[in-house]
């Protein structure tokens, strides 16, 4: 019986305890709701966090002391100039899956204390001239998922200590030079799923000089212009994998003053010229791995090249079939062959090897002995051609006469 009695007593101890706790945390509630107060729609939280959902504007009422605002899935629209000028103590804000489609000019002015902002998953389409100014002290900002097809010149002004910034999976057809100014302290830029970027163009970056990480992979990216990262100073990595990348162009990685490592993994690129390589530095990588490079006479130049070692070991063959999977390192000049028919009298053309006979026309100067002779050859080829098994890399060719 003792021990029945002792832990009935134990029980409803811990029952007190609860009902004490529970009581506390309403009277500290209810007490921090009726000094400041909470709009409707919105869950005001003791630790000075402040929950609203299903509104359909930001409301004027929020507690000045608020540390912490969750406007997510909100059917908010706008974002009005000076939309949180009365909550100077608000140090993370975000409105995400919303329906936040305009950002009007300086509406996140007066949030001094402000260190994370997460817009992401709306559909805001435009970033206009001065629209993020005053998130002075804004380290990390979310833009992802949202259809952003065009940022204009300072949408970012006043924007200066955001460190990681992330503009992933949108609809961006085109950076303009000046989209990123002021935005000098960025560290890492994400930009991964862009399916819509289609280039990169002259100074796209410029302003960015403290990036060191800059990613563009899964982005659509079919080539990268003349001096695209110029002023990144500090740019350390630069990923541009699975972007469908076909070439760039000379001098696309000049302007940057440091050693740079570009991926270039999984891309569309096939050759490339020495011009294609000025601006780049001799102590930075370029990394061509995976990629559907064609090892013929036109990459003989490599071998005796100032290209680092490194980057030339990443050039590995996928054609012809015979190189296939070899780097350009361990093969030498006879390897690195071109077939060139030269015609009489009419200048010449060039012929790749492949694996299945593909048809050709050359061009003749229209002279009937000429025509002759071309024919008999060809006749011999195709009576050599039908009678042997093995021709399957023999080129069927169709002799068209030059006008005179």
């Amino acid at each position: 019986m003792a021990k029945v009695r002792k832990k009935r007593h134990r029980l409803a101890r811990m029952a007190s305890v609860r009902f004490l706790l529970s009581t506390f945390v309403y009277v500290i509630v209810q007490s921090w709701s009726l000094i400041y107060g909470c709009p409707n729609g919105c869950e005001c939280i003791a630790d000075s966090t402040v929950r609203c959902k299903d509104i359909l504007s930001i409301p004027s009422d929020i507690p000045t002391n608020t540390r912490t605002l969750n406007l997510d899935r909100s059917r908010i629209t706008t974002i009005p100039t000076h939309a949180f000028s009365n909550l100077p103590k608000l140090q993370d804000l975000t409105i995400e899956y919303a329906n936040v489609s305009v950002i009007e000019s300086m509406a996140f002015m007066g949030l001094k204390e402000l260190s994370s902002l997460s817009l992401r998953g709306n559909p805001i389409r435009t970033l206009e001239p001065h629209s993020l100014s005053g998130i002075e002290s804004v380290i990390y900002f979310h833009l992802r998922d949202n259809p952003i097809e065009e940022i204009k010149p300072n949408a970012f002004s006043g924007s200066s200590k955001i460190d990681y910034l992330y503009l992933s999976s949108t609809k961006l057809r085109k950076i303009h030079p000046g989209a990123f100014n002021q935005l000098s302290n960025v560290q890492s830029f994400i930009l991964t799923d862009n399916k819509h970027l289609g280039e990169l163009t002259n100074a796209s970056f410029l302003g960015l000089s403290n990036v060191d990480f800059l990613t563009f992979s899964r982005s659509n990216i079919s080539i990268i212009r003349n001096g695209a990262f110029m002023g990144m100073s500090n740019v350390k990595k630069v990923n541009l994998e699975n972007c469908g990348i076909q070439g760039w162009e000379a001098g696309a990685f000049g302007g940057v003053t440091g050693d740079v490592q570009y991926s270039l993994q999984n891309n569309q690129i096939k050759t490339f010229a020495r011009n294609e390589f000025s601006g780049l530095k001799s102590t930075s990588l370029l990394n061509l791995n995976k990629n559907p490079i064609v090892c013929d006479c036109d990459l003989k130049w490599v071998l005796d090249s100032t290209l680092p070692m490194a980057t030339k070991a990443t050039i590995v063959c996928a054609m012809p079939e015979e190189l296939k999977g070899r780097t350009i390192t361990s093969l030498t000049g006879k390897d690195l062959t071109c077939i060139t028919t030269t015609a009489p009298t009419s200048g010449s053309a060039t012929l790749r090897p492949v694996s299945n006979p593909t048809t050709k026309t050359i061009y003749f100067q229209d002279n009937w002995f000429t025509k002759i002779v071309v024919m008999l050859f060809f006749q011999v080829v195709m009576w050599f051609a039908t009678g042997n098994t093995n021709s399957t890399g023999l080129i069927n060719a169709t002799v068209i006469p030059l006008a005179t």
